[in-house]
């Protein structure tokens, strides 16, 4: 994905999910559309985005 952040263990991209979320996409919707994802997915997504907001700087988990 050319260097962009991805949902674990996917190829989708963090800022797609956090767009659709963003643009009023029900969880329950996207847990249908992509069905790799689960309810944690969407935690991590939005706490990476608040990471990315705040300035600070994540590591990949192993």
């Amino acid at each position: 994905m050319t260097g962009k952040p991805c949902i674990r263990d996917t190829r989708i991209p963090v800022d797609l999910i956090l767009r659709k979320l963003a643009s009023g996409e029900s969880r329950e919707r996207l847990l249908a559309d992509y069905a790799r994802l689960d309810k944690a997915d969407f935690d991590a997504a939005l706490a990476y985005a608040a990471a990315v907001v705040a300035g600070e700087r994540l590591l990949a988990a192993e």
